[in-house]
């Protein structure tokens, strides 16, 4: 909830929606929280800080001339929000280095940075931690549109083939048409 509200990271404090935790190895990325069912003041005050304060760090000309404020504008520009991804995933990873999730999540900021190599290096170590059918079927989307963006359209495929598999659903298949259309230009 509070990352479709535009808050980006997590908050250290068990009393708010954003604070991550991992209790009874359940990972809470995919789990939902069970504690409370509602946003903290300190979540509050956090969503009313995104969308009234000026950013100082912005991607927007003319800032100054603007009504409202969103997310990206105070959280700056793409390689500050990717930087600040891989810091908070890197932290994750160390803090519960047995849960795929971590590595499909910074592996998907390194894919944003276009270094394709680690986030693929991220998706096999999440393979390798026993994923849930959820998180394998990811694992394998996520390389496929990785090697897809590398113009390996026969590995794309391939990957993409694994997550049919998986689960067949309307993205998927889709998503192998337009690797074999892109495969035909070439």
């Amino acid at each position: 909830i509070g990352h479709a509200l535009g808050i980006a990271g997590h908050s250290d404090s068990k009393k708010d929606l954003m604070y991550v935790s991992a209790e009874n190895d359940v990972d809470t990325f995919l789990s939902p929280r069970t504690d409370f069912y509602y946003l903290s003041d300190r979540d509050i005050n956090t969503l009313v800080l995104l969308y009234r304060l000026k950013p100082s760090i912005s991607d927007t000309k003319n800032l100054s001339d603007e009504t409202f404020y969103y997310p990206p504008l105070i959280l700056g520009n793409t390689d500050e929000r990717l930087k600040k991804k891989v810091a908070e995933y890197k932290k994750y990873v160390d803090n519960y280095p047995n849960f795929p999730s971590g590595y499909i999540n910074l592996s998907s900021v390194y894919s944003d940075m276009n270094d394709f190599d680690s986030a693929i290096d991220l998706l096999n170590k999440a393979e390798k931690l026993n994923p849930s059918q959820d998180e394998l079927y990811i694992i394998n989307y996520n390389r496929a549109v990785i090697y897809y963006n590398k113009h390996d359209f026969d590995k794309a495929k391939e990957f993409a083939l694994k997550t049919k598999s998986i689960k067949s659903d309307k993205n998927i298949t889709e998503f192998i048409t337009d690797i074999e259309k892109a495969k035909q230009n070439l």
